[in-house]
């Protein structure tokens, strides 16, 4: 018999590690962290501890329990890959573990993961759990937008003083798009939910219980339920003592009033967050549900341009704080100074202390993730280490976001930005050029109507035409001969206040661009011990795409 851990509770308990703290993907993944690990499988031959081969390198450094074998899951590499062979996702590596075993599968389990899951293997629930009770009450979609909505003046007015800083020539429409009323977005959502004839949504995770009704995203540790019923003007929310029953052990939750409100029709689900606990208590396996977590994001997608504001901010003091400690570093590198990641990482804080301060930003930060990492030392995503940056370190790159939280807990924006400190002629010649093609061709590809694969073949192609000098310095295999033959990962993204998107600039990505949508593109290139990345962020517009964060 073998044992699927979710719980991020039992995982501390089992390794010492925190989720949110020591792994890159629940930080990424504000909606759907459970979907992407990290997760425990105890089986009768040990206990196995996995995570997406982008959680390499912040395992690096960590000491686990003797016992526990560490895996990988879902591929992460540009041209080369590493000495592990990760599995191709999480339901395969569940299944090498666990083999013939009967699965028993933690009640956390979100029902998208459950479901995969029993296509491969046997499992069972436990058939011990606790009933979790819930507190039932209605919101306002007015007061929602209303609290949404707060700080709007205030905010706007700084990202509009911050934009005659930049050296854009889109100044006024960047301006005209801070303008936006931010309100109107169950309208909005209406469109998606009757797009896919749905009678409604239930969301469950702390990001789109905020978007949806009202409840701060800070302060959610899970345990709150919102059903929003297409076209009604009003949210039913359920706060539930889930999270005092995860501490305990397994949870279902019960709450009957709740379940006779639930609309005649097909309802939505938020099946990348929801946990089979929910799922079943709520009596959602006799209803008609489908999967909604890509609806919802979508809807976040398109909606982001009305928080533009707080983007701006977020994204320039990103990328202020980024710039400021590579140039701090590359002094202490080149006159000789020890410096290690962790002391970049502080450099990286104190400047963005000192933007909110300059600024008179009425808002608090959390950094929402750091890769930063020397290129001798991992060519993947990376958290910061007490390691020594030298010149031998070929390149460190810093590729960052912080969340913007009001004084209430509301998550007002997120930023995404990344630079490299070069460390010798190569790296800096490659560096140069990603940088001019991201300027020169890819961000001006991302207009409204164009799809992420546009952008991305674009793009590839800009690169194609400078192959030969790039396999001059070494960074590229010799046998490339079109980028996009290899190059499976995207050039960037749009945002909606989550990094993870749906529309990705990538090589088979037909969504198209609309106005008003934040985007991210950006280069991650790392080869022969070297991780060298550039990103920007814009908002697109009726008058193409409009860049922030310079």
């Amino acid at each position: 018999m073998a044992e699927l851990i979710i719980n991020p509770f039992r995982i501390r308990q089992e390794t010492g590690l925190d989720v949110f703290r020591d792994f890159l993907f629940p930080k990424l993944q504000l909606a759907s962290w459970k979907m992407h690990g990290p997760f425990i499988v105890k089986t009768q031959q040990g206990t196995f501890a996995f995570g997406r081969m982008h959680e390499r390198g912040y395992f690096q450094g960590m000491i686990l329990p003797g016992d526990i074998k560490i895996g990988y899951f879902r591929p992460y590499f540009l041209f080369a890959p590493g000495p592990e062979r990760p599995y191709p996702d999480a339901v395969a590596a569940i299944h090498a573990a666990c083999g013939d075993e009967e699965l028993i599968v933690d009640y956390e389990t979100p029902v998208a993961l459950y479901e995969s899951i029993r296509k491969t293997v046997n499992t069972r629930l436990p058939e011990k759990f606790q009933l979790v009770s819930g507190t039932v009450f209605k919101q306002s979609t007015d007061a929602v937008e209303q609290l949404l909505n707060s700080l709007r003046p205030q905010l706007t007015a700084i990202a509009g003083s911050l934009v005659d800083t930049l050296k854009t020539d889109k100044k006024t429409i960047l301006k005209q798009y801070l303008d936006l009323s931010g309100f109107g977005r169950f309208e909005v959502l209406d469109r998606y939910l009757l797009e896919h004839k749905l009678a409604g949504v239930i969301v469950t995770s702390p990001l789109n219980v905020q978007e949806i009704a009202g409840i701060p995203q800070r302060w959610n540790r899970g345990g709150i339920i919102a059903l929003y019923q297409t076209g009604k003007r009003e949210v039913t929310v359920v706060f539930t003592n889930k999270l005092g029953t995860m501490r305990q052990g397994h949870g279902v939750v019960d709450v009957p009033r709740f379940r006779a409100l639930l609309p005649d029709g097909v309802i939505g689900i938020e099946e990348e967050d929801m946990s089979v606990g929910e799922y079943l208590g709520l009596g959602l396996d006799s209803r008609e549900t489908v999967p909604a977590s890509a609806i919802i994001r979508d809807w976040r997608e398109e909606w982001a341009g009305n928080d533009l504001a707080a983007y701006i901010i977020a994204g320039l003091a990103s990328i202020r704080g980024i710039e400021a400690a590579l140039d701090e570093t590359s002094r202490r590198v080149r006159e000789g100074w020890p410096v290690n990641e962790k002391d970049v990482y502080g450099f990286y804080i104190n400047r963005i202390d000192e933007f909110m301060d300059a600024h008179g930003v009425p808002l608090t930060y959390e950094v929402y993730f750091a890769n930063l990492h020397s290129g001798n030392r991992s060519e993947s995503p990376s958290c910061y280490k007490d390691y020594l940056v030298t010149r031998h370190s070929n390149s460190l790159k810093f590729d960052s976001g912080i969340k913007l939280y009001d004084e209430s807990g509301f998550l007002r924006g997120v930023s995404d930005v990344a630079r490299t400190a070069c460390f010798n002629r190569e790296a800096e010649s490659l560096y140069g050029l990603l940088e001019k093609i991201m300027l020169e061709t890819g961000i001006p590809a991302a207009k409204a109507n164009a799809t992420g694969s546009d952008v991305y073949k674009v793009s590839c192609g800009a690169v194609d035409q400078k192959l030969d000098f790039i396999r001059t310095l070494g960074l590229i295999p010799l046998h490339i001969e079109h980028l996009s033959d290899v190059f499976t990962r995207d050039v960037g993204h749009v945002m909606g206040k989550e990094e993870p998107a749906n529309l990705c600039f990538a090589k088979n990505d037909q969504r198209r661009l609309k106005p008003g949508m934040i985007g991210c593109f950006e280069w991650q290139w790392g080869y022969k011990r070297h991780s060298i990345g550039v990103e920007d962020s814009f908002v697109v517009t009726t008058d193409g795409p409009a860049i922030f964060t310079r």
